[in-house]
Protein backbone atom coordinates (compact mmCIF):
# COMPACT_ATOMS: atom_id res chain seq x y z
CA UNK A 1 0.00 0.00 0.00
CA UNK A 2 1.27 3.61 -0.93
CA UNK A 3 1.21 6.22 1.44
CA UNK A 4 1.86 10.08 0.64
CA UNK A 5 4.79 12.10 1.89
CA UNK A 6 4.53 14.67 4.61
CA UNK A 7 4.79 17.85 3.06
CA UNK A 8 7.51 20.17 3.36
CA UNK A 9 7.08 23.86 4.08
CA UNK A 10 9.23 26.66 2.57
CA UNK A 11 9.30 30.24 2.66
CA UNK A 12 11.64 32.62 0.71
CA UNK A 13 12.07 35.19 -2.12
CA UNK A 14 11.56 34.44 -5.90
CA UNK A 15 14.89 35.29 -6.92
CA UNK A 16 14.50 33.81 -10.69
CA UNK A 17 12.01 32.43 -13.28
CA UNK A 18 14.02 29.55 -15.44
CA UNK A 19 11.38 28.25 -17.40
CA UNK A 20 8.11 29.23 -17.78
CA UNK A 21 4.88 27.43 -20.09
CA UNK A 22 2.48 29.79 -21.07
CA UNK A 23 0.46 26.87 -22.18
CA UNK A 24 0.68 24.77 -18.92
CA UNK A 25 1.71 27.14 -16.28
CA UNK A 26 4.63 24.53 -15.35
CA UNK A 27 7.32 26.37 -13.44
CA UNK A 28 11.12 25.98 -12.75
CA UNK A 29 12.05 28.45 -10.51
CA UNK A 30 14.95 29.75 -7.77
CA UNK A 31 13.94 30.32 -4.84
CA UNK A 32 16.09 32.04 -1.46
CA UNK A 33 15.27 31.04 1.86
CA UNK A 34 16.80 32.74 5.07
CA UNK A 35 20.14 34.48 4.75
CA UNK A 36 22.18 31.91 3.05
CA UNK A 37 23.31 32.99 -0.92
CA UNK A 38 22.01 28.97 -1.82
CA UNK A 39 18.98 28.86 -3.76
CA UNK A 40 16.95 26.13 -4.32
CA UNK A 41 15.09 24.87 -8.02
CA UNK A 42 11.03 24.73 -7.22
CA UNK A 43 8.93 23.10 -9.91
CA UNK A 44 5.85 22.46 -10.47
CA UNK A 45 2.37 24.64 -11.64
CA UNK A 46 2.68 28.11 -10.20
CA UNK A 47 1.15 31.16 -12.13
CA UNK A 48 0.57 34.83 -11.47
CA UNK A 49 4.08 35.30 -9.47
CA UNK A 50 6.96 37.31 -10.38
CA UNK A 51 11.07 37.52 -9.08
CA UNK A 52 11.12 39.14 -6.27
CA UNK A 53 7.84 38.40 -4.62
CA UNK A 54 7.69 36.11 -1.11
CA UNK A 55 6.47 32.86 -1.38
CA UNK A 56 4.74 30.14 0.87
CA UNK A 57 5.63 26.73 -0.79
CA UNK A 58 4.28 23.30 0.39
CA UNK A 59 5.57 20.25 -1.70
CA UNK A 60 8.36 17.48 -1.32
CA UNK A 61 11.90 16.93 -2.00
CA UNK A 62 13.26 14.72 -4.55
CA UNK A 63 16.02 14.41 -6.55
CA UNK A 64 15.78 14.54 -10.17
CA UNK A 65 18.45 12.07 -12.27
CA UNK A 66 20.37 15.09 -14.46
CA UNK A 67 19.50 18.23 -11.80
CA UNK A 68 19.76 16.73 -8.93
CA UNK A 69 18.08 18.23 -5.70
CA UNK A 70 14.92 20.17 -6.01
CA UNK A 71 11.18 21.14 -4.62
CA UNK A 72 8.42 19.74 -6.36
CA UNK A 73 5.42 21.98 -5.63
CA UNK A 74 2.28 20.97 -4.25
CA UNK A 75 0.61 24.59 -2.98
CA UNK A 76 1.81 28.41 -3.03
CA UNK A 77 0.80 31.60 -1.41
CA UNK A 78 2.04 34.96 -2.43
CA UNK A 79 2.54 36.73 0.79
CA UNK A 80 2.63 40.98 -0.14
CA UNK A 81 4.56 43.31 1.66
CA UNK A 82 3.39 45.13 4.65
CA UNK A 83 6.04 47.87 5.42
CA UNK A 84 5.91 51.02 3.50
CA UNK A 85 9.44 50.22 2.62
CA UNK A 86 8.45 46.45 0.98
CA UNK A 87 5.76 47.74 -0.78
CA UNK A 88 7.99 50.49 -2.79
CA UNK A 89 10.50 47.91 -3.40
CA UNK A 90 7.89 45.56 -4.50
CA UNK A 91 6.19 47.79 -6.89
CA UNK A 92 9.70 49.00 -8.24
CA UNK A 93 10.85 45.48 -9.36
CA UNK A 94 8.53 46.28 -12.11
CA UNK A 95 5.98 43.22 -11.02
CA UNK A 96 3.23 45.49 -12.19
CA UNK A 97 3.14 47.08 -15.61
CA UNK A 98 2.92 50.34 -15.74
CA UNK A 99 4.21 51.29 -12.62
CA UNK A 100 7.99 52.29 -12.90
CA UNK A 101 10.31 53.04 -10.04
CA UNK A 102 9.63 57.23 -9.93
CA UNK A 103 5.62 56.48 -10.04
CA UNK A 104 6.16 53.73 -7.34
CA UNK A 105 7.94 56.01 -5.28
CA UNK A 106 5.22 58.58 -5.95
CA UNK A 107 2.22 56.37 -5.52
CA UNK A 108 3.95 55.28 -1.80
CA UNK A 109 4.69 58.93 -0.85
CA UNK A 110 1.18 59.39 -0.98
CA UNK A 111 -0.40 56.14 0.14
CA UNK A 112 1.68 54.75 2.21
CA UNK A 113 1.14 51.61 3.48
CA UNK A 114 -2.67 51.33 1.92
CA UNK A 115 -0.96 51.92 -1.56
CA UNK A 116 -1.59 48.08 -2.68
CA UNK A 117 -5.29 48.23 -1.45
CA UNK A 118 -5.89 51.54 -3.20
CA UNK A 119 -4.53 49.54 -6.38
CA UNK A 120 -6.96 46.90 -5.73
CA UNK A 121 -9.86 47.98 -4.15
CA UNK A 122 -9.98 52.20 -5.03
CA UNK A 123 -8.36 52.89 -8.44
CA UNK A 124 -9.58 56.08 -8.85
CA UNK A 125 -7.79 57.61 -5.62
CA UNK A 126 -4.82 56.65 -8.06
CA UNK A 127 -5.39 60.21 -9.59
CA UNK A 128 -4.41 62.24 -6.58
CA UNK A 129 -0.86 61.24 -7.80
CA UNK A 130 1.23 63.01 -10.09
CA UNK A 131 1.47 61.92 -13.50
CA UNK A 132 -1.37 59.73 -13.26
CA UNK A 133 -4.52 60.47 -15.24
CA UNK A 134 -7.36 58.29 -15.81
CA UNK A 135 -6.13 56.15 -18.74
CA UNK A 136 -3.01 55.52 -16.64
CA UNK A 137 -5.34 54.60 -13.40
CA UNK A 138 -7.08 52.06 -15.52
CA UNK A 139 -4.02 50.70 -16.79
CA UNK A 140 -2.54 50.12 -13.61
CA UNK A 141 -5.76 48.68 -12.24
CA UNK A 142 -6.07 46.32 -15.21
CA UNK A 143 -2.67 45.46 -15.02
CA UNK A 144 -2.89 44.31 -11.15
CA UNK A 145 -6.08 42.25 -12.02
CA UNK A 146 -4.44 40.62 -14.51
CA UNK A 147 -1.40 39.35 -12.52
CA UNK A 148 -3.47 38.50 -9.48
CA UNK A 149 -6.31 36.37 -11.50
CA UNK A 150 -4.09 33.02 -12.70
CA UNK A 151 -2.59 33.20 -8.89
CA UNK A 152 -5.97 33.41 -7.29
CA UNK A 153 -7.38 30.59 -9.72
CA UNK A 154 -4.38 28.20 -8.63
CA UNK A 155 -4.62 29.31 -5.09
CA UNK A 156 -8.88 28.48 -4.98
CA UNK A 157 -8.11 25.28 -6.92
CA UNK A 158 -5.41 24.40 -4.20
CA UNK A 159 -8.35 24.56 -1.44
CA UNK A 160 -10.91 23.22 -3.32
CA UNK A 161 -8.60 20.05 -3.63
CA UNK A 162 -8.65 20.28 -7.28
CA UNK A 163 -5.37 19.98 -9.27
CA UNK A 164 -3.53 23.29 -10.26
CA UNK A 165 -2.55 21.98 -13.66
CA UNK A 166 -6.20 22.43 -14.23
CA UNK A 167 -5.68 26.23 -14.03
CA UNK A 168 -3.86 26.32 -17.87
CA UNK A 169 -7.26 24.44 -18.98
CA UNK A 170 -9.89 26.86 -17.23
CA UNK A 171 -7.68 30.11 -18.50
CA UNK A 172 -8.10 29.00 -22.30
CA UNK A 173 -11.91 28.18 -21.85
CA UNK A 174 -12.93 31.24 -19.21
CA UNK A 175 -10.03 33.35 -19.45
CA UNK A 176 -9.04 35.70 -17.06
CA UNK A 177 -12.31 36.12 -15.53
CA UNK A 178 -12.62 32.27 -14.64
CA UNK A 179 -12.13 32.31 -11.26
CA UNK A 180 -15.31 34.15 -10.88
CA UNK A 181 -17.32 32.02 -13.94
CA UNK A 182 -16.45 28.83 -11.42
CA UNK A 183 -17.55 30.66 -8.08
CA UNK A 184 -21.08 31.57 -10.26
CA UNK A 185 -21.37 28.36 -11.16
CA UNK A 186 -19.02 25.47 -10.24
CA UNK A 187 -21.18 23.30 -12.38
CA UNK A 188 -20.16 24.17 -15.78
CA UNK A 189 -16.70 22.66 -15.17
CA UNK A 190 -18.42 18.97 -14.79
CA UNK A 191 -19.51 20.07 -18.85
CA UNK A 192 -17.11 21.98 -20.49
CA UNK A 193 -13.55 20.79 -18.92
CA UNK A 194 -12.75 17.28 -19.86
CA UNK A 195 -11.28 15.05 -16.56
CA UNK A 196 -13.67 17.58 -14.04
CA UNK A 197 -16.69 15.58 -13.51
CA UNK A 198 -19.85 16.02 -11.48
CA UNK A 199 -18.09 14.71 -8.01
CA UNK A 200 -15.19 17.59 -8.14
CA UNK A 201 -18.11 20.19 -9.28
CA UNK A 202 -20.02 19.06 -6.46
CA UNK A 203 -17.85 19.16 -4.10
CA UNK A 204 -16.32 22.99 -5.19
CA UNK A 205 -19.97 23.78 -5.16
CA UNK A 206 -20.20 22.71 -1.62
CA UNK A 207 -17.29 23.91 -0.55
CA UNK A 208 -18.77 27.74 -1.76
CA UNK A 209 -21.91 27.09 0.41
CA UNK A 210 -23.65 26.27 -2.80
CA UNK A 211 -27.36 24.47 -1.63
CA UNK A 212 -27.66 20.97 -2.31
CA UNK A 213 -31.54 22.01 -4.10
CA UNK A 214 -30.00 24.58 -6.68
CA UNK A 215 -31.02 24.48 -10.46
CA UNK A 216 -27.99 24.19 -11.28
CA UNK A 217 -26.75 21.22 -9.32
CA UNK A 218 -29.84 19.24 -9.85
CA UNK A 219 -29.34 19.87 -13.60
CA UNK A 220 -26.04 18.96 -13.35
CA UNK A 221 -26.98 15.91 -11.80
CA UNK A 222 -29.07 14.84 -14.43
CA UNK A 223 -27.09 15.27 -16.89
CA UNK A 224 -24.20 13.20 -15.31
CA UNK A 225 -26.83 10.36 -14.92
CA UNK A 226 -27.21 10.22 -18.31
CA UNK A 227 -24.09 10.16 -19.04
CA UNK A 228 -24.11 6.80 -16.74
CA UNK A 229 -26.86 4.97 -18.21
CA UNK A 230 -25.01 5.56 -21.71
CA UNK A 231 -21.94 4.23 -20.44
CA UNK A 232 -23.95 1.61 -18.88
CA UNK A 233 -24.68 0.72 -22.47
CA UNK A 234 -28.47 1.88 -22.25
CA UNK A 235 -30.08 4.25 -25.30
CA UNK A 236 -32.63 5.80 -22.76
CA UNK A 237 -33.80 5.86 -19.53
CA UNK A 238 -37.11 5.83 -17.82
CA UNK A 239 -38.29 8.96 -16.26
CA UNK A 240 -38.67 7.06 -12.44
CA UNK A 241 -35.52 5.52 -12.71
CA UNK A 242 -33.69 8.92 -13.27
CA UNK A 243 -36.00 10.51 -10.46
CA UNK A 244 -34.66 7.62 -7.79
CA UNK A 245 -31.51 7.64 -8.57
CA UNK A 246 -31.33 11.41 -8.45
CA UNK A 247 -33.15 11.30 -4.72
CA UNK A 248 -30.92 7.83 -3.53
CA UNK A 249 -27.55 9.45 -4.61
CA UNK A 250 -27.76 13.16 -4.06
CA UNK A 251 -30.65 13.63 -2.25
CA UNK A 252 -32.36 15.75 -4.57
CA UNK A 253 -36.45 15.91 -4.13
CA UNK A 254 -38.54 13.68 -7.19
CA UNK A 255 -40.14 17.23 -7.61
CA UNK A 256 -36.65 19.12 -8.02
CA UNK A 257 -35.86 16.64 -10.57
CA UNK A 258 -38.77 16.61 -12.35
CA UNK A 259 -38.55 20.13 -13.21
CA UNK A 260 -34.78 20.21 -14.26
CA UNK A 261 -35.55 17.07 -16.62
CA UNK A 262 -38.64 19.48 -18.32
CA UNK A 263 -35.99 22.34 -18.16
CA UNK A 264 -33.41 20.35 -20.11
CA UNK A 265 -36.03 18.89 -22.62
Amino acid sequence: MSTSLPLTALEGKLEQITYFNKETLYTIAKLKTGNTDNLITVVGFMGGVSPGEALKIKGIWETHPKYGQQFRIKSYDVTLPASVEGIKDYLKSGIIKGIGRLMASRMVNRFGAKTLDIIENYPEKLLEVEGIGKTKAASISNAWKDHHAIRGLMQFLQEAGVKTSYSAILLKEYGLDALNIIQSNPYRLANDIPGIGFYVADAIALRLGKSGNEPERVRACIIYLMQQFTNEGHVFAYLDQLIERCKDLFQIESNLAEDAIEDLT
